[in-house]
C-alpha cells in the first residue's frame, strides 16, 4: 500500500486544538491528491480558505451553504466539457449544510448520479457560529438552541438524522460512514469512493472538543468510543446494499462515551437508559439490514 506523503492542508491552520475536522481533511486531501477541486462553504472549514490565509493548497471555491452538491455538479460538468475527466470534485460540507439546509440539493445530485465525491464533515452541530443544534446533533446533547431545562429535560430531544441511509436509498454507486479514529477503514473508503464513477457520499464523524466539551487530547478516543458504543455506526453501501464494516465484538455502554463530554452532563440515569435503548434499537436495525443483504448474496 502506497504511503501518502504530500500535505495539502498546510501548517498553521486556525482551527481549534484537537479538531477532528483538521485530522480528517489532512488525510482526505493526501489520499485524493492534487487533481482535486475543493468546495468550501461557510463552516468550520471556512477559516482554512480565507482570502489572507488559504490553508488547503488545492484548487478551490467558496460556495453557499445551501447547495454544495448542485455547485459541485456544475463544476464537474464544466471540467468534462473541457476534456478534464480525471479531476475529483470534492464538496466539503458540514452536517448543517448536509442534513439541514443542503439536503434538497444533496438528494437531487444523488438522484441524478452526478459524478462527484460529496463529503459530510459531521461535528454534530453548527459549531463555528456558537454551537447551535443541527439535525445531526445526537439525542440528549445540549446546544445553545437545544438547552436542557424544565421544558426540554433531554436537551436535543430527537434522534440524529441518518443521512447515510437516506443517500443509500437513492441507490447511488457508493456511500459510506467513516471516522478518523478507525484510520484503515477511513482510508479504504476514501480510496474506494475515488475509484468509483457516479455519485459518492462519505459521512465522516469529526469529534469536536469545543462543541462536545472534552479535552483536546481525547479526539481520537471520542471517535473510538462513538463506534464502540454504537452511537456512530461504520457502514458502506453499494447501489443501496448496506453492510457494516466494523461490528464491535462487545459494545460498551453509552454512558462510557457521554460521560467524557460536557454537552451530556445534564442527563440523569433514567435518561441515559432511554438513550441506550434507542442506540440498541438502531444498532439491531443495522444488523437486520446486513442479514437481509447477506441472504440475498448467498
Amino acid at each position: 500500500m502506497a504511503i501518502e506523503t504530500d500535505d495539502f492542508l498546510l501548517p498553521g491552520h486556525p482551527l481549534c486544538a484537537g479538531c477532528g475536522l483538521a485530522i480528517t481533511l489532512k488525510h482526505i486531501t493526501r489520499l485524493l491528491g492534487k487533481r482535486t477541486v475543493a468546495l468550501i462553504p461557510p463552516s468550520c472549514s471556512g477559516p482554512l480558505a480565507t482570502e489572507n490565509s488559504y490553508k488547503i493548497s488545492l484548487p478551490g471555491i467558496h460556495i453557499a451553504l445551501t447547495h454544495g452538491a448542485a455547485i459541485a455538479a456544475g463544476i464537474k460538468a464544466g471540467l468534462e466539457a473541457k476534456g478534464l475527466k480525471d479531476v475529483t470534485v470534492l464538496p466539503l460540507m458540514g452536517d448543517g449544510g448536509t442534513a439541514d439546509i443542503g439536503l434538497q440539493a444533496l438528494s437531487g445530485s444523488a438522484e441524478r448520479n452526478d459524478d462527484i465525491l460529496y463529503v459530510c464533515l459531521d461535528n454534530e452541530g453548527y459549531m463555528n457560529t456558537g454551537i447551535q443544534g443541527s439535525a445531526s446533533t445526537p439525542i440528549g446533547a445540549y446546544t445553545t438552541t437545544t438547552p436542557a431545562g424544565r421544558n426540554r429535560p433531554l436537551g436535543r430531544d430527537r434522534p440524529k438524522k441518518d443521512v447515510f441511509r437516506i443517500v443509500s436509498d437513492h441507490d447511488v454507486p457508493y456511500a459510506a460512514t467513516a471516522c478518523i479514529s478507525y484510520l484503515s477503514d477511513f482510508k479504504r473508503k476514501i480510496r474506494k469512493a475515488n475509484s468509483t464513477e457516479g455519485f459518492r457520499y462519505i459521512h465522516v464523524l469529526n469529534p469536536c472538543p469545543t462543541g462536545w466539551g472534552f479535552s483536546p487530547d481525547k479526539t481520537v478516543e471520542m471517535g473510538l468510543l462513538a463506534v464502540k458504543t454504537g452511537m456512530f455506526i461504520l457502514a458502506e453501501s453499494e447501489h443501496g446494499r448496506i453492510r457494516m464494516t466494523h461490528v464491535p465484538v462487545k459494545r460498551i455502554p453509552v454512558k462510557d462515551y457521554i460521560k467524557h463530554q460536557s454537552r451530556f452532563r445534564h442527563l440523569k440515569d433514567d435518561q441515559i437508559r432511554e438513550i441506550q435503548k434507542l442506540v440498541d434499537e438502531r444498532f439491531e436495525r443495522y444488523l437486520r439490514i446486513q442479514e437481509r443483504e447477506d441472504d440475498k448474496r448467498s
